[in-house]
């Protein structure tokens, strides 16, 4: 409970996830409702793998305590909208979720 505790103290920013619902005809993606989250934001610029295992620079990370996956879509304050690049997930001793870290 003390460390859930300290990374809320952290997230004091916030972002906007509208999860992933179904690709249209056309291939589109449509997303259910926005979600508002308090997030913690670092924009530095990192070298990470995406899900082709392709070497990608991501421009910022988004640690949330919600789980987010790879198609759902996250809105930043400033408006920029992106899907995740790579996702680090951190748990705790009995398997469940902590929080997640998105690099974009």
């Amino acid at each position: 409970m003390g460390i859930y505790m300290a990374l809320i103290d952290y997230l004091n920013q916030g972002v906007t996830l509208a999860t992933y619902h179904s690709t249209s005809y056309t291939g589109d993606p449509s997303y259910n409702a926005d979600t508002s989250l308090n997030a913690r934001v670092s924009y530095r610029q990192k070298l990470v793998y995406n899900q082709a295992g392709e070497q990608v620079m991501s421009f910022c990370r988004v640690t949330v305590s919600e789980e987010v996956k790879y198609q759902d879509l996250i809105t930043l304050e400033d408006g920029v909208k992106r899907v995740p690049l790579f996702i680090r997930y951190a748990r705790g001793k009995d398997g469940s979720l902590h929080h997640s870290g998105v690099y974009l």
